[in-house]
Formats: C-alpha cells, structure tokens, sequence
C-alpha cells in the first residue's frame, strides 16, 4: 500500500502530460494549417513525433530556447484559435452523446438523445 502512495503523485503528472500531448495533438489536427509553417512543424515534432527541444533544436540549427519558444507560441495561438472558433470543444461533446447512445438500448430513448444532441449542437451555434 506504501508503494501505490509513492507513485501516485508521478502517475498523476504523466496522465496530465498525456492529456496536454492529445490536446495538443488534435488542435493542431483541427488548425495546423492556420499557423506558421515553423510553428506547426515545430509543434508536431515536439507533440506528434515525441522529439526533445534539443532534438528539434539540432535539426532547426537553432538554440533549445528558440524552440521552446516557438512551442510556447504556437500553444498559445492554438487555444486561441479553439476559444474563438470551439471545433474541439464541439466535437467532444459530440463524442460524448455518442458515447451515451451506445449504452441505451430502447430506440425510444436514442431517439430522444439524437433531438437533446440536435439541441444542444446544433441550435446553439
């Protein structure tokens, strides 16, 4: 039982490094064309490819600070672009009806979901 506390603290970071990783990684799905070729080239290195800013740095010819940098920008206009434009937050809640219809088995039910997600959706935009 010690053991499962010691770890739990480092379990709990990487969770959150892989969630910032596939967050990272479906925005720059939705809106890498939307960024600076270095920029997007940059953040698929570092979130897609799983290279280090060092790794990045060495094939840019570029110092780690210029990298991290670059990583720190395009971030920002990532969420930027989400907050205006929501795709990402959409399309998770699409998701999540989806989810929720595949657990109801009375037609009747479904159907009522697929008019709360219609709602919901769709009507809001």
């Amino acid at each position: 039982m010690l053991v499962a506390h010691f770890f739990w603290p480092y379990l709990f970071i990487k969770m959150e490094q892989i969630d910032k990783k596939n967050h990272y990684n479906s925005l720059i799905v939705i809106y890498g064309k939307c960024l600076s070729r270095k920029a997007c080239d940059d953040l698929c290195d570092y979130y897609s490819r799983d290279l280090s800013l060092a790794e990045i740095a060495e094939k840019r010819g570029v110092s780690r600070n210029a990298i991290f940098m670059s990583l720190h920008s395009g971030e920002k206009e990532l969420d930027q672009l989400e907050e205006k434009i929501g795709f990402l937050k959409h399309l998770q809640k699409e998701i999540s009806y989806l989810e929720k219809m595949k657990e109801i088995k009375d037609i009747s039910q479904i159907e009522k979901q697929i008019e709360k997600m219609r709602k919901d959706l769709y009507y809001d935009v």
